[in-house]
C-alpha cells in the first residue's frame, strides 16, 4: 500500500527528477508537481521533455506565483555530459539552490551490451551508476547545490558478501558470458551504497537515500528485451503478483523526503539510508564490512573524473 501522502505541501521547493521522460521518473515528477513543487526534469529528448513539462504544469494546483517547470536536455551515458548537466542545474538554481535531486535513469543490465564507452564503461554502468555518481558529488562537492536530500532509486538489498574490487566493471564475467541482471545487481547495490555513504561523510548537510522500488509496472518491466526467456517470465509474473503502479511508487520518494512521518523515519542527520517499497528500511550491502572495499569502489569512482 502507498504511503499517504494527503495534504503534503511541497510549495517552495525545487525537485529535479533525472529520468522523468517516462516510467518511475516521470511517475516521481508529477507527485511532487501535484504537491506544489518547483520541478526540472533531466532527459535525452526535447519533445518528450517538453510534453511531461505540459503534463506538470496541468497537474499543479492553481498557485500565484506559479512553479517553475524546467526541461534539461543530457544524454547521462557520458561522464561529460553529466558534468556539463550538472553545472546547468548549478547555474539555473543559483543560490536558492535544489532541495531535492532524486535519480530514475537507467535500467537493467542486457547481456549483449558491454562494449565500453568514450569513458571505457558498458551502458549500464554509464547510467546507473556513474550518472548518478557524478550528479551527486558535482552539486554536493564541487558545486555544493543541494540542500536536503538526494535519492537514488536503483537496487538497494541486493549486495551479497563477496565484492571483487580488481573487476569493478565484471570484464571477467562479460567474457565468460555471464554477464546479466542478477550479477550486475549486487554489483550495482554495493557501489550505489559505498558512494552514497562516502558523499554523506563528505556533505554534512545533505540526506542521501538508495531505494529499491521492486516490481513497478513500467514498459520496461513488462519488455525486458534482451534478457533471457526465463527471465522475461519471471519479471512478467512478478509484475502481475506483486507489481505496484507507476502513481503508487511514486509516494515513497515524495513521503520520504517531504511527509513529517517519512521524515520522522529518515531522521535529519545527514547519512546514508537504503528502503525498500514498503518503504522499510534496509542493511547496507554486506561487503561494505570488508575492510577496504569502500575505500576502492570511491577511488575508483573519482578516477574516472576529470582531472
Amino acid at each position: 500500500m502507498a504511503p499517504n501522502n494527503t495534504g503534503i505541501s511541497t510549495r517552495g521547493q525545487r525537485v529535479v527528477v533525472a529520468g522523468a521522460s517516462g516510467g518511475i521518473g516521470l511517475g516521481v515528477a508529477l507527485a511532487f508537481a501535484k504537491s506544489g513543487a518547483e520541478v526540472w526534469i533531466v532527459g535525452r529528448n526535447p519533445r518528450t521533455g517538453n510534453e511531461v513539462i505540459e503534463k506538470l504544469k496541468q497537474a499543479a494546483p492553481i498557485a500565484t506565483p506559479a512553479p517553475e517547470f524546467r526541461f534539461f536536455q543530457a544524454d547521462l551515458g557520458t561522464i561529460a555530459e553529466c558534468l556539463r548537466v550538472a553545472n546547468d542545474l548549478a547555474d539555473a538554481a543559483g543560490e536558492s539552490g535544489i532541495d531535492h535531486l532524486i535519480m530514475t535513469q537507467g535500467g537493467p543490465a542486457v547481456p549483449t551490451d558491454i562494449e565500453p564507452n568514450v569513458d571505457g564503461l558498458d551502458s549500464h554502468f554509464a547510467i546507473q551508476l556513474m550518472s548518478r555518481f557524478v550528479l551527486a558529488h558535482h552539486l554536493t562537492l564541487v558545486r555544493p547545490t543541494i540542500k536536503q536530500s538526494i535519492i537514488a532509486v536503483v537496487i538497494a538489498g541486493m549486495g551479497k558478501a563477496n565484492f571483487d574490487v580488481k573487476d569493478i566493471t565484471l570484464e571477467a564475467l562479460k567474457k565468460k558470458g555471464g554477464y546479466s541482471i542478477l550479477p550486475t545487481a549486487a554489483r550495482d547495490c554495493t557501489i550505489m551504497d559505498a558512494v552514497w555513504q562516502e558523499l554523506a561523510e563528505r556533505s554534512p548537510s545533505v540526506r542521501f537515500l538508495h531505494l529499491y522500488p521492486g516490481f513497478v509496472k513500467t514498459a520496461a518491466l513488462s519488455d525486458m528485451s534482451g534478457q533471457s526467456p526465463l527471465l522475461r517470465v519471471m519479471f512478467r509474473v512478478g509484475g502481475c503478483l506483486l507489481g505496484q503502479e507507476i502513481e503508487e511508487y511514486a509516494q515513497v520518494p515524495l513521503y520520504l523526503v517531504a511527509n513529517p512521518e517519512g521524515q520522522k523515519l529518515v531522521g535529519t542527520e545527514a547519512k546514508a539510508t537504503q528502503w525498500n517499497e514498503k518503504p522499510k528500511r534496509l542493511s547496507e550491502s554486506p561487503a561494505l564490512k570488508t575492510p577496504g572495499t569502500r575505500e576502492a569502489i570511491w577511488n575508483f569512482m573519482v578516477s574516472k573524473l576529470p582531472q
